[in-house]
């Protein structure tokens, strides 16, 4: 930069083979630049550095660099050192690169610059290298959209790169770069965090990294991250923060809305009582939400495979669940399924899956993902309304099928009556009013037998105030065969019992004597012509429920033309003068009123078995 010749006793050169360094007294040297320099730096009317730079042939884009760098510190104050390189052409025609580095280190009470500690270095060995690395900081820093600040810690002044300005919205200058500025424009909520971290950084002299909000030109506020790095003095004493700034504004507002989402999402599925999944046949993964570790009952920690799916599946669900993910897989069909799954616990829950495949570009599929929804609550209370619909469905054809009854028997016997009484006023013959007198008396005695099935329906019906006892099934057995003894032994009847299964049942006395009587009396009422009776009576449990069996080979019943009404009210399906319809009717009453429910099994000629479950 200077000739040699130049050098005064202020300039001392230490080392002219590598690195050169000077003090350099700037009131002393310091000359206005001449025509030349003027003309290259816009005329702008800065101190000279040089006395003849000119006669070094200094590049022109190099030395308006160092120019702007010795302006923006020596006289703007706003950088703290100079760091450039500068090029020139030697005097055998090489081109020289060497590394600048120049900083005031001593100023006028009014502020001027009056002395600067100057050194060079030779990089040219060095060159490729650090142009290619300062080439790929570049890079970096514009594909982070970042930009570079400088601190001075004593002044409070913060030099900053363009592109700090520009992610601010400002033009280079047009807002004061100072440490007083940035927490003015630091988001209130930010402040006192960002601070305290700055602060704790510098007792400890490390860098950081922090997100803050900073306000925009425009008044709005946008994420950034800051980051800084503490340089410490000769006393280790932080002199200078040196940091970078890159835009976070839509990253963070992009995962503020994914984090909404994800509320909402879990929020729903929660709602459902609902968890999702996720099927991963490449690497042969299953991952799944914490709601899914809730409908299963395992712990949180636990870490599911696929067959995981077909293990809370019972047995005679799997084949099918199989199929569906078969199809998901091979063929892009969607599933919507129930099962009854068995948690980790054992308890047995009903659930519904539902799966869709992911179809790539290239139309294979990879991945079937879907959710898992907790129905068990849904399920029993639908359970609960079916039952009580089907009960009420049931009361109201036997509340239409008893106003049908009672409208019909006691119209017939009505009608019977008028026919009676208008044939009395016609006659005066003692022996025809005697006989009709009698017709009377037998359709009065059928009204008031009518009546009296009718009231013990409804009573059966309703329960009118009739408690269960413990009762033992063998004696009500015993009692109920002592009252058809005499038809037993006139029929030859063979009577078979098995009730070692269970002795004891909560019944009311006299309906479960009524229904072993009108079981028995029809096995041996409509027993086949010239064959003995033979009768079965049995006792035993299914399903965990108490059951009585009375099977026969009498002559049977078409259940299929006759199935529909053969627990109706005064039907019959044989010629048997004893036939009134009453007994099974009221029976299927009996057992249904407490509960249980009457089924029979029959061919024609082949006999009957009827099953009562308690």
């Amino acid at each position: 930069m200077l000739t040699k010749n130049e050098l005064t006793n202020e300039y001392v050169v230490t080392n002219e083979t590598a690195t050169n360094s000077w003090h350099w007294t700037i009131a002393a040297n310091g000359k206005p630049l001449d025509g030349v320099f003027k003309k290259t730096i816009s005329s702008r009317g800065t101190a000279g550095i040089y006395k003849q730079a000119g006669n070094y042939n200094i590049f022109k884009d190099d030395l308006i660099q160092a120019m702007e760098l010795y302006y923006l510190h020596a006289e703007q104050k706003e950088l703290p050192e100079i760091i450039t390189t500068l090029r020139y052409v030697h005097g055998n025609k090489s081109v020289i690169h060497t590394l600048l580095k120049a900083r005031v280190n001593d100023w006028s009470d009014s502020g001027k610059a009056l002395s600067m500690e100057i050194s060079f270095m030779n990089v040219k060995k060095e060159r490729q290298t650090f142009l290619y690395e300062e080439e790929q900081h570049k890079l970096i820093l514009e594909g982070v959209n970042a930009g570079i600040w400088d601190l001075d810690v004593k002044t409070g002044k913060i030099w900053c790169s363009d592109k700090v300005y520009a992610l601010l919205g400002y033009k280079n200058g047009e807002i004061d770069a100072s440490y007083h500025t940035f927490l003015q424009n630091l988001h209130p909520d930010d402040v006192q965090r960002t601070t305290k971290m700055i602060t704790s950084r510098f007792r400890a002299s490390t860098a950081y990294i922090n997100d803050i909000r900073f306000k925009h030109k425009d008044g709005t506020y946008h994420w950034f991250e800051l980051a800084g790095k503490i340089k410490l003095g000769k006393t280790g004493r932080p002199v200078r923060i040196v940091g970078s700034l890159i835009n976070k504004d839509q990253r963070r507002r992009l995962l503020v809305e994914l984090e909404r989402y994800q509320f909402l999402i879990d929020e729903s599925t929660a709602l459902i009582h609902a968890g999702s999944w996720e099927i991963n046949f490449v690497n042969d993964t299953l991952t799944w939400s914490a709601a899914m570790c809730n409908i299963h009952e395992t712990g949180e920690d636990y870490r599911p495979l696929i067959r995981n799916l077909f293990q809370f599946l019972q047995e005679r669900d799997r084949i099918y669940f199989k199929q569906l993910l078969k199809d998901a897989y091979h063929h892009g069909k969607a599933y919507d399924a129930t099962f009854e799954s068995v948690t980790a616990r054992g308890n047995l829950k009903w659930i519904r899956m539902i799966g869709k495949p992911v179809i790539n570009d290239d139309g294979s599929i990879t991945t079937i993902r879907g959710i898992t929804q907790d129905i068990h609550e849904q399920r029993l209370k639908d359970e609960k309304i079916k039952h009580s619909f089907d009960v009420i469905t049931a009361k109201n054809e036997s509340l239409s099928n008893f106003a049908h009854i009672v409208s019909h028997n006691l119209k017939s016997h009505a009608g019977n009556m008028e026919s009676i009484l208008k044939l009395l006023d016609y006659t005066d013959d003692p022996d025809e009013q005697k006989e009709l007198l009698g017709y009377l008396k037998k359709i009065s005695n059928n009204l008031n037998q009518t009546i009296e099935h009718l009231s013990e329906t409804v009573r059966v019906q309703h329960n009118m105030g009739i408690k269960k006892t413990l009762l033992n099934l063998n004696t009500t057995l015993n009692n109920v065969l002592d009252v058809l003894r005499p038809t037993i032994n006139e029929t030859n009847a063979i009577i078979i019992t098995d009730t070692a299964a269970y002795n004891e049942i909560e019944y009311i006395p006299a309906y479960l004597e009524s229904i072993i009587l009108n079981l028995l009396s029809n096995a041996l009422k409509y027993r086949r012509p010239n064959a003995q009776p033979i009768i079965e009576i049995k006792a035993f449990i299914e399903n965990g429920k108490k059951c009585f069996s009375v099977k026969d080979n009498g002559e049977g019943i078409d259940l299929k033309a006759n199935g529909h009404k053969i627990f109706g009210m005064y039907k019959t399906f044989h010629a048997n003068p004893d036939a009134v319809g009453i007994g099974l009717f009221i029976t299927k009453n009996q057992v249904e009123a407490l509960g249980g429910a009457i089924a029979v099994e029959s061919k024609p000629g082949k006999g009957s078995t009827f099953i009562v479950t308690f």
